[in-house]
């Protein structure tokens, strides 16, 4: 049974790097310069529209990132909410 997948965060231009606050690491990006909410990276946020305490920036593809990654976050989202 699927139980997780990556948040949508990390096939963002706008994160960064884990950044290590002593304790455990710190995911960070533009929008959350202190930290991605938990809930976010937890529950599959979707970043796609507004959120609080974003400062106005939310998901944008890296340019890494092709359709078909997003296409696959979509289904295993879609899977782990049906699943679990």
């Amino acid at each position: 049974m699927l139980t997780q997948c990556a948040p949508l965060c990390y096939f963002c231009k706008h994160v960064n790097a884990g950044v290590d606050d002593g304790a455990a690491r710190l995911v960070t990006c533009k929008a959350y310069p202190n930290g991605i909410p938990k809930t976010m990276l937890e529950e599959m946020g979707d970043h796609r529209a507004p959120a609080a305490g974003d400062h106005g920036l939310q998901f944008e593809p890296a340019e890494w990132c092709q359709l078909e990654d997003l296409i696959e976050w979509e289904r295993a989202r879609v899977l782990m909410y049906l699943f679990a």
